[in-house]
């Protein structure tokens, strides 16, 4: 890779290693999903700690444990259907699980850039339905139930982000991810000192990095230009992925074997 490449394995930006100081359920949801191979839906349990309204330590361990599992699996080609031999492809059972982990990440990818965006809005609390969730949290509505996200969870968020960017495809950086979560940050309510000095720091050293971060501000500056004014929402979670995220489609905790 050539010099300020963020593919590069020698600038891998620092997600904890371990589940630091925690012995508590979520930490053995995390431990287990991404050392047992009969676990995977811990990934949907962890996948409810992203929403709103959850303990941030929670929040943050799930983020630490699903982004290593989705890490090492994207490594591998499990997104591209890559793994396995050519048989493999046609497998029921193997062509199950590859739209399943696409769901998931996809739902986790998408939970991400709403932390990004710096605030939610607790869905139990409001009494309100899934729409109702995301209209909140893009500006509308009355503005009860509104949660801001803790500056460290946003931190660890953009680096769960950098590091599915990278892996999605080695040797490529995904920037439309990296766009997507840059613009709900910039876009959003909560874009916080602590996440600009996360971004400054690890991130634009890096020459493909401030090339994307310029496009995507040049952008977002048109785009506020034509309408007038600026807005957030762009880091609002579509409620079309928030069901079925089972393996029958019966919802996040649906049951996968393989």
């Amino acid at each position: 890779a050539r010099r300020g490449d963020p593919t590069k394995r020698a600038v891998r930006v620092i997600m904890p290693k371990t589940l630091v100081g925690r012995r508590d359920a979520t930490t053995h949801l995390g431990v287990s999903l991404n050392t047992d191979a009969k676990s995977l839906n811990n990934s949907a349990k962890l996948l409810t700690l992203l929403r709103p309204g959850h303990d941030s330590a929670s929040t943050r361990t799930a983020i630490i444990a699903l982004e290593r599992f989705f890490s090492e699996r994207l490594c591998r080609g499990d997104l591209r259907g890559g793994s396995g031999d050519a048989a493999a492809a046609t497998d029921a059972a193997a062509i199950k699980y590859q739209e399943w982990f696409q769901k998931h990440y996809k739902l986790f990818t998408k939970r991400l850039t709403a932390l990004l965006s710096g605030v939610g809005f607790e869905a139990r609390k409001a009494g309100v339905d899934a729409q109702g969730e995301e209209a909140a949290a893009a500006g509308g509505g009355d503005g009860g139930g509104r949660v801001a996200v803790e500056p460290k969870t946003q931190v660890l968020a953009l680096a769960a982000v950098m590091e599915c960017a990278r892996s999605e495809h080695p040797g490529r950086f995904n920037n439309e991810l990296y766009a997507a979560a840059l613009t709900a940050a910039l876009r959003g309510t909560g874009f916080t000192p602590e996440l600009l000095g996360a971004l400054a720091s690890r991130y634009l050293t890096m020459m493909d990095v401030r090339y994307h971060t310029y496009a995507t501000i040049a952008k977002i500056a048109n785009e506020v230009r034509r309408s007038g004014g600026g807005g957030g929402g762009a880091g609002t979670e579509s409620s079309a992925h928030e069901g079925g995220g089972g393996m029958d489609g019966g919802g996040e905790g649906g049951v996968i074997a393989r």
